[in-house]
């Protein structure tokens, strides 16, 4: 037998062992180094770490493929841990287990902290299941079984995750499906958008499968105790927030996009046709005031357009969870919206033509026939302010309403 130096290592990783049942990624035993002799130490961690790696070996994976995909990754984590410690054992020495003899004691300790960590993670695989992936193969939603024991906290959280499901399930299927211009806010698919063999939409479905398996997890966690419900509650928070991370830039400015499309649908013909009534023919057709009360008031409506499409970006700084759902609270969408903001301008601007209503800024009275500018202004600012522009419209109409009653009682009460 060679006589090996105090400070030479004797064990090394045999990676061309076998397993000899199911395995797990990388493979190995410890063995001694031929014609070295280990010290007892060293000999009694690399046949614990061996029996770790033997029983890790032999485990029968689960039949389900959710827990069979799950205790995959864990056999992989718990493997990839044993590998690591026993590197750490085959580089010790006589000389360093003699020089530190707590040593021993803390590599027996991180073998024990690499089990914990892998029945830990079995217990949580194994736990009851409440939330159930159907079909099985590609995900398409989850199902529900209450505990005995149902909890207010459970409860909430449990119509927290179908309100998690319906928005994923909205985001994916708007990237899905092919979106008209009109209907981009329409999260319901066309026929055939999800046909087999599409890659898009299988890659859809594998995003979807994926946040689903998440969801899934964290339903199994908190409805399987009350106490796992508050710890639920806070991985359904992160959930969120992960998911806003990925999706929303795709969802904002997509809706920017098609509202911007929209915009100068409408924008670019208004000034045009307010370019054109400058031709001397038109302008001898409507006359004066005529002329140019029209031509300002096309110039209105195309600015209310733009300032529309300002408006989104300058209110939607930041999109949360919930909007991913739904960027409009009204659920407008644009062609309705734009059409919908240039009517009210309009009203207001034929409002203040009539002096039934008057704005004025210092000493200057708007009026969208005084110039150009007054109207472009006019009409981009009603577009910035078109939340407030329904409002304050409706609340001048009512009142202007509620005074012609008021006097015809007057008139007839004198006669």
């Amino acid at each position: 037998m060679t006589e090996y130096a105090s400070t030479t290592p004797v064990l090394t990783l045999d990676d061309a062992v076998k397993p000899k049942s199911f395995g797990f990624p990388h493979y190995f035993n410890i063995v001694p180094i031929e014609g070295s002799e280990p010290v007892p130490q060293l000999t009694t961690l690399m046949t614990e770490l061996n029996r770790c790696v033997d029983e890790l070996d032999r485990r029968i994976p689960p039949d389900n493929k959710f827990k069979k995909s799950r205790e995959f990754e864990l056999r992989t984590a718990y493997g990839r841990d044993l590998r690591r410690i026993a590197e750490d054992i085959c580089q010790q020495t006589r000389q360093s287990i003699e020089s530190r003899p707590t040593l021993l004691f803390h590599l027996t300790k991180e073998i024990g902290r690499a089990f914990g960590n892998f029945e830990a993670g079995l217990n949580r695989v194994n736990s009851p299941e409440f939330a159930h992936l159907e079909p099985h193969d590609t995900p398409k939603t989850l199902t529900f079984t209450h505990p005995p024991e149902f909890s207010v906290s459970q409860q909430a959280l449990l119509t927290r995750i179908h309100w998690a499901m319906t928005v994923v399930e909205i985001v994916l299927t708007r990237r899905t499906a092919p979106r008209s211009l009109l209907h981009s806010s329409d999260p319901s698919p066309p026929n055939g958008s999800e046909a087999p063999g599409n890659a898009k939409a299988d890659k859809i479905d594998g995003l979807r499968s994926g946040y689903l398996v998440e969801l899934k997890e964290i339903a199994d966690t908190g409805l399987s105790s009350v106490e796992g419900a508050e710890y639920a509650r806070v991985a359904l928070d992160a959930f969120q927030n992960s998911f806003v991370a990925r999706e929303a830039d795709a969802v904002k400015n997509q809706h920017v996009k098609t509202l911007g499309v929209w915009a100068s649908v409408f924008s670019l013909p208004l000034l045009l046709a307010a370019i054109l009534t400058n031709e001397k023919s038109l302008a001898d057709i409507f006359g004066e005031p005529g002329h140019t009360l029209l031509r300002n008031f096309l110039l209105l409506s195309s600015a209310a357009s733009v300032g529309t499409w300002l408006s989104f970006s300058l209110r939607k700084v930041t999109v949360t969870f919930d909007d991913l759902a739904a960027l409009e609270q009204d659920r407008l969408n644009p062609v309705g919206r734009l059409v919908f903001v240039i009517l009210l301008t309009c009203v207001l601007g034929l409002v203040l033509e009539v002096n039934l209503a008057a704005i004025s800024v210092g000493s200057t009275k708007i009026l969208v026939s005084e110039n150009p500018l007054m109207a472009i202004a006019l009409g981009a600012l009603c577009g910035i302010a078109e939340r407030s522009l329904s409002g304050a419209v409706s609340r001048r109409a009512a009142g202007i309403v509620e005074n012609f009653g008021i006097t015809n009682e007057t008139t007839s009460g004198a006669k």
